[in-house]
């Protein structure tokens, strides 16, 4: 059996809740087997089958969307090595940032 796929989508701050409320409309509209399991504060976590990129071009406030391989508290640099094998990444692209302040005990430089 096939397990669900998680994804992020990273929300506009512009308002408190207008993004979220597209994301769901837009879920729905593009016939989207998901839903979303979290809401953060400018993040969302969705679990289900979708095509992000389809609803990222229809989307006003949703900056960006993509696969979670991992939620991590310490990071754990040889099962992110392992997951992205499990996907056939065979190049990746870390990009660190902090969104409005959190997790700063994280040294984004050493984690790039």
């Amino acid at each position: 059996m096939f397990s669900l796929q998680k994804y992020y989508a990273l929300l506009s701050g512009l308002h408190p809740t207008l993004p979220k409320a597209e994301l769901e409309s837009l879920i729905e509209v593009t016939n989207s087997k998901a839903k979303i399991i979290y809401g953060f504060d400018g993040v969302s976590i969705i679990e289900g089958y979708l095509n992000a990129e389809n609803i990222v071009k229809r989307s006003g406030y949703i900056k960006e969307m993509g696969y979670i391989l991992g939620i991590y508290e310490d990071i754990d640099y040889h099962d992110i090595i392992k997951k992205l094998k499990e996907y056939g990444i065979k190049e990746a692209r870390v990009k660190g940032f902090r969104y409005k302040g959190y997790s700063s005990h994280i040294n984004i430089p050493s984690v790039e």
